[in-house]
């Protein structure tokens, strides 16, 4: 599995990454630290450098570009309109919520205040991206 990490706080990378590893999901991450980083693994996805991906988590919050116009941007990229995108933000926010459903999120997680829960979301991230079906994950919010 590929998956996009956009994301500006290394230590919430570092703590994704580990999280999903710890969950036993099997992945490969690239990671875009603002929305222009975003754009190069778009750009370079359009010209065959790189393969697309099958997922993409992301903060709301980054320099120069927000979570919903990232999501935006994602969805209207070709072959990408169906891949599913968890937003994990520390915004508690509804508006934020309801923005990033809106723009096409797929799944809505608040991010944890300590390890264990963390690994909790991080396992929950695991089971939703795990293909289980030809239709795709469910994927819920929390």
């Amino acid at each position: 599995m590929r998956i996009w990490i956009v994301e500006d706080n290394n230590a919430d990378i570092y703590l994704i990454r580990e999280a999903l590893r710890s969950a036993g999901l099997k992945f490969e991450a690239e990671v875009a630290l603002n929305g222009d980083q975003l754009m190069a693994l778009l750009e370079a996805m359009r010209g065959d450098v790189t393969p697309p991906p099958d997922a993409v988590i992301l903060d709301l919050h980054l320099v120069k570009f927000t979570g919903t116009e990232i999501i935006e941007l994602v969805r209207a990229a070709p072959g990408l309109a169906r891949v599913p995108i968890v937003v994990i933000t520390s915004s508690h926010n509804p508006a934020d919520r309801a923005d990033a459903f809106k723009a096409g999120a797929s799944a809505y997680f608040h991010k944890a205040l300590d390890l264990d829960d963390f690994l909790r979301t991080g396992r929950e991230i695991a089971d939703l991206l795990q293909p289980s079906t030809a239709s795709g994950p469910d994927l819920p919010s929390r």
